[in-house]
């Protein structure tokens, strides 16, 4: 910093004033100076000048970042615990209060500085948000972290261009391109690279996301049946419609390949 900069600090320095460097507001260490007066008709509050420093120099509070453990799940699956994390952007010795939804409450003791982390015991198996709200006196700030449980897609290469049946699906291992399997709720996907060796093209998820489209070299093409619209009951035993598209010829390696909502 530059000599204006020191000589500011040394002036309150003197006054009785140090410059906190966590809450950037300036703190009384000198009880000579307690009753220093401050003025200005603009700001009749302000009539300190420790207050008028604070005004100037104050910050709202933000919650940084809040997450878990857990995220995302497939559907049918139990929570039992998760663990929260939080990290602030104020030191929780200049907060009013903080606290966590969800039956939780007061986290302050959970909280070390500017960061917090705690295991909340409890038993769901339906989307949940957690929302932490800290609250420094003046303004108050809120953050969400959410866990979902979704419904699966598979995709995969399959001998055979018949409905397939649950086990089949749940086997497929995506031909290349990732493992066959994941928690998107959506249709939209590109296979560029998948490679079918000889073996049917099959794609699979929740009826309720709508119908596939799908296109090779960037062109719509319709060699692809809708072979399955009907319940589906995953690895953890929960049931759901699902639709099975399969290719209506063997395929091989496809560069440019892709699924998408039909219009």
């Amino acid at each position: 910093m530059g000599w204006p900069y020191r000589f500011n600090l040394f002036i309150f320095d003197i006054m009785g004033y140090k410059l906190n460097p966590i809450t950037g507001k300036f703190d009384l260490v000198s009880t000579s100076s307690a009753d220093l007066s401050y003025s200005n008709p603009a700001y009749p509050t302000l009539d300190t000048i420790k207050k008028a420093l604070d005004y100037l120099l104050y910050y709202n509070p933000v919650v940084n970042s809040f997450t878990n453990n857990q995220n995302t799940l497939e559907i049918g699956s139990v929570v039992n615990s998760i663990n929260l994390n939080w990290s602030l952007n104020k030191d929780k010795a200049f907060l009013a209060s903080l606290a966590i939804n969800q039956g939780i409450g007061d986290v302050l003791p959970d909280t070390s500085g500017t960061s917090g982390s705690l295991t909340h015991v409890d038993t769901f198996s339906t989307n949940r948000a957690y929302t932490i709200t800290m609250d420094d006196g003046d303004n108050v700030a809120a953050r969400n972290t959410n866990i979902y449980f979704n419904q699966a897609r598979f995709w995969g290469k399959i001998s055979h261009k018949n409905a397939p049946s649950d086990a089949e699906i749940m086997a497929l291992t995506g031909a290349g391109i990732g493992s066959g399997k994941d928690l998107t709720e959506q249709i939209g996907k590109s296979f560029n690279g998948m490679d079918m060796d000889g073996d049917y093209y099959i794609y699979a998820f929740a009826s309720s996301l709508g119908s596939a489209l799908f296109k090779v070299s960037g062109l719509t093409n319709g060699d692809f049946t809708l072979v399955r619209d009907n319940a589906f009951t995953n690895v953890l035993g929960h049931t759901y419609n699902i639709k099975v598209y399969i290719s209506n010829n063997a395929m091989g390696a496809m560069p440019v390949f892709s699924a998408e909502l039909a219009p």
